[in-house]
């Protein structure tokens, strides 16, 4: 999700369907109290759960 992937891409990778992916994220929004996937992803790295300086740099270097 902080990559910006949509419900689609998500789910090829993580071999789920779709609609698999589209409740997980609700529940995520739930829980963190947010209504967006970009409200998410801030709280999650004000929480610590991601760092998207690391993403970003492995962006770069052509991982992902």
């Amino acid at each position: 999700m902080a990559d910006g992937l949509s419900n689609k891409q998500i789910a090829h990778r993580l071999v789920l369907s779709p609609n698999t992916v589209k409740d997980h994220i609700a529940s995520i929004l739930v829980k963190c109290r947010v209504s967006t996937r970009a409200a998410a992803i801030v709280a999650a790295r004000e929480n610590g759960l991601i760092d998207l300086t690391e993403r970003s740099r492995g962006r770069r270097a052509g991982q992902r």
